[in-house]
């Protein structure tokens, strides 16, 4: 299963759309917080960022008006410190 890591980078403005709430429906069950403005995703379909964008996003959006500034990349190796729930996630997902 492909992880990615979802980045937002300045935090929604008003009654702008909300990213989290983006991932926490699409990803209900494969989706971390791991930082004020940034969460891991879990996806056995997607490939490419782009994939877990488009999933977020929905077809024909275009995203900067939808969620602000954000960068989904892949996520395929770590290291660092960060809580026991983080890294037994990410072992559980074969990383």
């Amino acid at each position: 299963m492909a992880v990615f890591l979802v980045t937002l980078a300045e935090p929604p403005v008003g009654n702008a759309p909300n990213i989290e709430d983006a991932i926490k429906s699409k990803y209900p069950n494969d989706h971390k917080k791991v930082g004020e403005l940034a969460w891991l995703v879990s996806d056995s379909k997607a490939i490419t960022p782009h994939d877990v964008d488009m999933v977020l996003l929905g077809s024909g959006q275009n995203p900067v008006n939808i969620y602000g500034p954000h960068i989904v990349s892949s996520f395929s190796g770590y290291w660092g410190y960060h809580d026991k729930e983080t890294w037994e996630w990410l072992n559980h997902r074969g990383m």
